[in-house]
């Protein structure tokens, strides 16, 4: 029996059409910004070239260069054989990048930056979580040397340390800024292109958490404008990168120590103060975060771990990465309130601010803390202080375990590191209440 063939159907060759389907050697409808066959397969589409005149709408580049889609977390699976074929597709970059990526290490700056990070900053740059050097030291560096927006982000991270250490930080500065922007610029068009199973997807990992060391000092436009907040909305820009595939594949990956949220588990009721309770149960219903309170109280729950592994692990290398990491238990809503400046979301960021001046050490959030309680002081006025007293006296403090005292109201619940704190013991300064009791009660 003969084997049968099927002609190939004849047709024009699509000149303008998106990169899936010109690897793939189909004709593309040219629809933009996603023709028919990537968006009936939900995968990313591509466009390299401008719209032709036969296209019946034109495209904006921030359409043309856009992210893959993601899916919710609850359909994402390891086996998107769509994703995979898209984002393989495109492996050939020198067609995407609007211009070309700098040679890596090409000037006696890059040389100083990269020695600087492999013999000091990559050490000093973490809370001390376990395998965390290996990544940072090893893994990250390979990486970077592939994917060039990733080489210019630890050239700017390393540069960022030199102008915080040298007297004279002008030029420093300067190069600085240039490593940001090569590094941000060239993530923004690397990141529409990440094929979620390759060493590609573990870049794209680092460089969405480094970008909170890198963007943590000289970045802000003006003195209204918080760098506390910028965090909280680049780990929501990291929750994205991670949902290209899932929290339990990024624990799986070579650089899955970065990303440890804590070390022990909490055994320690967690609890707040009940200044922050009062502060949630005096909205009304004709107040404006009437409908957010949900999201305050899921906020309030995270800070109560903070309280809680402060009472258990105390001061120390525990606290302190969980301290790193709170942001990414943050949602989306309670982003939204505190870019917006709501006055209430604010104020619960100021506690965080106190809890990160409990971490010793740390060069890139040094200063950082005092600075942004400050900025929010001015920013809610006098009516607020009042649930701010902590905050505000933590300012003009420098030593951990007097911040600590500060925060618990009772310095004999400070535990050593690694020594269990009794969760029995309460002082009448400050009350404590489980946070799911102040849920029920708004």
């Amino acid at each position: 029996m003969s084997t049968k063939f099927v002609t190939k159907r004849p047709h024009k060759k699509s000149r303008a059409g998106c990169l899936t389907c010109k690897t793939r050697k189909i004709k593309c409808d040219e629809v933009r910004p996603a023709c028919s066959f990537c968006t009936t397969r939900r995968i990313g589409c591509r466009y390299v070239s401008p719209p032709s005149s036969r296209s019946s709408s034109s495209a904006s580049p921030e359409s043309v260069i856009s992210s893959p889609k993601i899916q919710d977390s609850s359909t994402l699976s390891d086996s998107d054989g769509d994703v995979e074929d898209v984002m393989k597709s495109v492996d050939d970059l020198s067609l995407c990048q609007v211009m070309p990526s700098p040679q890596p290490l090409s000037t006696l700056a890059d040389i100083r930056a990269m020695h600087h990070w492999s013999t000091y900053t990559y050490k000093t740059i973490g809370c001390g979580q376990p395998g965390m050097d290996i990544v940072l030291g090893k893994r990250l560096p390979s990486l970077a040397f592939a994917n060039p927006y990733l080489l210019n982000a630890i050239l700017g991270i390393a540069s960022l340390q030199l102008q915080l250490t040298t007297a004279d930080s002008s030029e420093a500065r300067k190069q600085t800024a240039i490593y940001r922007q090569k590094a941000i610029s060239g993530f923004r068009e690397a990141l529409p292109l990440i094929d979620p199973k390759s060493d590609q997807y573990e870049a794209a990992l680092l460089m969405a958490i480094l970008l909170v060391p890198l963007l943590s000092h000289d970045y802000v436009a003006d003195d209204e404008e918080l760098t506390i907040v910028n965090w909280v909305m680049l780990y929501r820009g990291l929750t994205t990168v991670m949902l290209i595939r899932s929290f339990p594949a990024v624990m799986k990956s070579s650089v899955a120590p970065i990303f440890r949220r804590y070390i022990t588990e909490l055994k320690t009721m967690p609890a707040i103060p009940t200044v922050l309770m009062n502060m949630i149960r005096s909205i009304s219903p004709m107040d404006a975060d009437y409908d957010h309170i949900e999201s305050y109280c899921s906020t309030l729950d995270a800070v109560a771990d903070l309280y809680a592994a402060l009472a258990q692990d105390g001061v120390g290398t525990n606290l302190s990465i969980r301290i790193i990491a709170w942001p990414s238990y943050i949602k989306a809503e309670f982003g939204d309130l505190a870019k917006q400046k709501r006055p209430r979301a604010l104020v619960i960021l100021t506690y965080y601010l106190t809890f990160l001046k409990l971490i010793k050490n740390l060069w890139w959030t040094e200063g950082i803390p005092d600075k942004e309680i400050a900025r929010i002081e001015r920013l809610v006025g006098p009516q607020w202080h009042i649930f701010m007293e902590v905050p505000r006296r933590a300012r003009f403090m420098s030593d951990p375990y007097e911040i600590a005292y500060l925060l618990t109201g009772d310095g004999d619940k400070i535990p050593s590191p690694g020594v269990a704190s009794s969760p029995e013991v309460e002082h009448e300064a400050i009350h404590y209440r489980r946070l799911n009791e102040t849920c029920q009660n708004c």
